[in-house]
């Protein structure tokens, strides 16, 4: 370009090429001076991070969260990972399809850190950020099965992660069924010659999130950005706080739905059930500026899905109950198992409603706020 200009100019370049080199110039050392310091911040444990988004690193999508926004996604030097993806077949990914596979990634990944040895086989179905289906099972298709069945209706247009391989008869059994994207560590032959009918289905091959990535989030605010750890780990500390003592044979189901639960959005109430197929998510009220209303939500949904008696399901919140009238609610729904973080100041009054209303629960002493 530079010879082509000087020869057409004479021997001086335009005012625009050089802008346009200069700009490049300083693109290029920004983007090498930020690699050094990330590396240095990987290697030395640093606390603070340096956030730098280098244009060199930038890949245009076709829209943002809506068509008249222009979005970009940038890709980490030293991790690729689902920014850096190219699907295996289907249409280009947006900005949504790769919001919720990432959220579809690791809400999989965290349930099966949980590392059921009856149920190796983990599932999430994600619409917008949200989990509207979690289980696992004994297989990936039983998995789906009861993921799926957790909000069909939902479930529809949603971006499936798996932690197994998929193959034939996972394929066979989306055949009928419309979902966006599907994250997976591997495909069977078998299952991409079935997937390939549909043009449309991206699919990804990613290894299963296991957390030992840890990239700041962020998020822009006006005239900055907010930075923080991702919120990752189980919970360890499961203390029973009623009279009626948490019944140790439920632990797995309480561990699992806290991880399930952590990815919905605040405020969160998850219901979950075991039966000897797997653990699933049987359902749940999100994104509600009070826990009462989400608990309604996630009452209805259950009864939309069939489930009639709760009385050996769990539920599951995100943070404390501020106020008694939430167990209130939640009693009459037959629910006789709670876990949730406490730390209230009214802590004390709702475990008396939990002893009253004859309901155990436990205590995690760690918040899952997702805003």
């Amino acid at each position: 370009m530079v010879i082509r200009e000087l020869d057409e100019t004479s021997g001086k370049l335009r005012l625009d090429v050089l802008q346009k080199l200069s700009l490049e110039a300083f693109r290029h050392t920004a983007a090498y001076d930020s690699m050094v310091a990330a590396k240095m911040e990987e290697e030395w444990n640093a606390d603070l991070k340096t956030i730098t988004l280098s244009p060199r690193g930038a890949t245009t999508l076709r829209y943002g969260e809506n068509p008249h926004q222009k979005s970009w996604v940038y890709i980490d030097p030293f991790h690729a990972g689902l920014a850096g993806a190219t699907p295996l077949q289907g249409k280009e990914l947006s900005y949504n399809n790769l919001l919720d596979a990432d959220a579809a990634w690791r809400c999989c990944g965290d349930i099966a850190a949980l590392k059921l040895k009856e149920f190796p086989a983990a599932v999430s179905i994600i619409k917008h950020l949200s989990p509207c289906g979690v289980a696992v099972a004994k297989t990936p298709l039983a998995a789906l099965e009861q993921a799926w069945a957790g909000d069909t209706v939902s479930s529809f247009g949603g971006i499936l992660c798996f932690n197994q391989e998929v193959g034939g008869d996972v394929a066979t059994w989306l055949s009928d069924r419309f979902v966006e994207v599907i994250v997976a560590p591997a495909y069977s032959q078998e299952a991409l010659a079935t997937f390939a009918k549909k043009k449309n289905l991206r699919l990804i091959q990613l290894p299963t999130y296991d957390g030992t990535y840890k990239p700041a989030i962020v998020r822009s605010i006006s005239g900055g950005w907010l930075v923080q750890q991702e919120d990752t780990g189980v919970d360890a500390e499961f203390k029973s706080v009623t009279g009626s003592a948490f019944p140790a044979e439920k632990t797995n189901l309480a561990k699992f739905g806290v991880m399930a639960s952590k990815h919905l959005k605040s405020n969160a109430i998850g219901i979950f059930t075991a039966t000897d197929k797997g653990l699933s998510m049987i359902g749940a009220g999100m994104g509600n500026p009070n826990r009462l209303i989400s608990i309604q939500q996630a009452f209805e949904k259950t009864q939309e899905n069939g489930h009639k008696d709760l009385s050996e399901s769990v539920l599951v919140s995100d943070a404390f109950f501020p106020f008694s009238d939430n167990i209130e609610i939640i009693a009459k729904a037959k629910i006789r198992y709670i876990v949730q973080p406490g730390g209230s100041v009214k802590d004390g009054d709702v475990i008396q409603a939990c002893n009253d209303a004859g309901i155990s629960m436990t205590f995690t002493g760690r918040r899952h706020f997702r805003h």
